[in-house]
């Protein structure tokens, strides 16, 4: 930052972080200073392959101004199911047990 140019806390931090930080301080540290994600849920595994599903449709519209075969639609929605729901499982695979976890961050 540049001599004159003060930053005050609050164009930096949302409410949202700070309410995060008041919460649990480890949990804002993993999130927004070392940008770990919440690897999500089955739910959000499927609203974000139905999401990729719809923009890849529209990619190929917006070239071609033609929709995707459904097939083709439905092919591209498994994989990219398949690859969250992997993402998923293998974050589960890898997680610490929770009482551990919640023992050494101290949050609920």
């Amino acid at each position: 930052m540049e001599a004159g140019q003060e930053m005050l806390l609050a164009e930096v931090l949302s409410p949202s972080q700070v309410s995060q930080f008041l919460n649990c301080p480890a949990k804002w540290m993993f999130r927004y200073l070392l940008d770990l994600k919440e690897p999500g849920t089955a739910a959000t595994a499927l609203g974000r392959a139905f999401h990729e599903t719809i923009a890849h449709n529209f990619r190929q519209k917006a070239e071609t101004a033609h929709d995707l075969p459904v097939a083709e639609c439905l092919d591209c929605f498994r994989k990219v199911l398949v690859a969250h729901v992997h993402g998923l499982l293998h974050f589960i695979d890898t997680a610490i047990r929770p009482e551990v976890r919640t023992a050494n961050t101290g949050c609920r």
